[in-house]
């Protein structure tokens, strides 16, 4: 957004399907940081269950102009071997000032069948697959944000799951 122009300024080559977006001032690179979910292999937003990742992208000022960074900075693991190996959907960044970490809160799915993700590219009516009821919320930790520097760990159990499958609360 730049000010009295009512236009926000980001640079999405080719565009795509966003959700979201979680912003963050980082005083160690003196910019601020937005991390959001972004659709990958030309799907929209129906099929975030399977293509979603976390983007990240850095701008000098709020307001932008925003670039976002090629590479995704959180995406699912390895297909049907990981609980969030379907989709990284929903990000939620912090800071937590005690141990000088940033926190990364998402949402993730599992993906067992099909084995492979839906490209809508080549098929614009790639079929939804529906796992409603594998949402989980899973954690993931880096020491820095600043472009090139960020690692990001996780656990490898979600932190937060229905208390039941296929329950009332499993989505």
């Amino acid at each position: 957004f730049k000010p009295n122009s009512g236009k926000v300024v980001i640079a999405n080559p080719g565009g795509a399907w966003t959700w979201g977006g979680s912003p963050i001032y980082n005083p160690a690179d003196g910019k601020f940081h937005l991390f959001f979910s972004y659709m990958q292999n030309g799907c929209g937003l129906l099929h975030y269950q399977t293509n979603s990742v976390v983007k990240h992208a850095v701008a000098p000022a709020p307001y932008g102009p925003w670039k976002i960074l090629p590479k995704p900075a959180l995406e699912p693991r390895q297909l049907g071997r990981f609980w969030d190996s379907g989709a990284i959907h929903g990000p939620e960044i912090h800071f937590d000032k005690s141990s000088k970490i940033y926190l990364l809160f998402y949402m993730g799915t599992t993906l067992e069948k099909p084995k492979k993700r839906p490209n809508c590219y080549k098929n614009s009516n790639a079929k939804l697959v529906d796992l409603s009821s594998t949402r989980r919320i899973g954690l993931a930790w880096s020491h820095s944000i600043e472009e090139g520097k960020e690692e990001w760990k996780r656990f490898e159990r979600p932190i937060l799951s229905p208390s039941k499958p296929n329950g009332w609360d499993s989505s």
